[in-house]
């Protein structure tokens, strides 16, 4: 495959992806001022940066920590549509297998944190896996199929979720 195929496939998403993270950014930061809330390198680029480049496929976007202590990742997706409970999130299943892979290995809770217009929900992994064996599709979403986890939009949390979680691990 041509290396720089996904490059030229996202080509358009960099900027409005680059965005959504800073959005989230400020919304955490509001909440959580005590906290360290930091995007990765790469997260508010809005110009694509190769995995083997510094960082690895499917890093989150954002690492929430108090005193030095990691509480979560946060990987930040979404699209700029009008999001309503009869359509569902998509959630690349890479990243999801990625999130599972630093739950296990580095005992790391990822939360997907989704922006649209007039609307953002977050997603666990535990919501996320209940999805993965019945509705994971392979979708043409930017011309080349890629496995999608499709989550029902009515099933999503509201972010004051992951707000409270959060609390609860202060």
């Amino acid at each position: 495959m041509d290396p720089d195929h996904w490059k030229g496939k996202y080509e358009s998403e960099w900027s409005p992806g680059a965005r959504r993270v800073r959005h989230v950014l400020v919304v955490l930061g509001d909440r959580f001022p005590n906290l360290t809330i930091e995007p990765r390198e790469y997260a508010t680029s809005e110009e694509y940066i190769p995995p083997d480049e510094g960082h690895e496929k499917h890093e989150p976007d954002i690492v929430v920590s108090a005193d030095d202590t990691v509480i979560c990742e946060i990987e930040v997706t979404g699209s700029d549509i009008q999001m309503m409970p009869s359509r569902d999130i998509y959630i690349l299943k890479g990243k999801f297998i990625a999130a599972l892979r630093r739950s296990r290995e580095k005992d790391l809770d990822t939360w997907f944190y989704t922006v649209y217009r007039h609307s953002e929900y977050v997603l666990d992994l535990n919501l996320v896996g209940k999805h993965d064996s019945d509705k994971a599709v392979m979708k043409p979403l930017k011309g080349s199929p890629e496995w999608y986890i499709e989550i029902p939009c009515a099933e999503a949390y509201p972010k004051e979720t992951l707000f409270e979680w959060i609390e609860s691990r202060i």
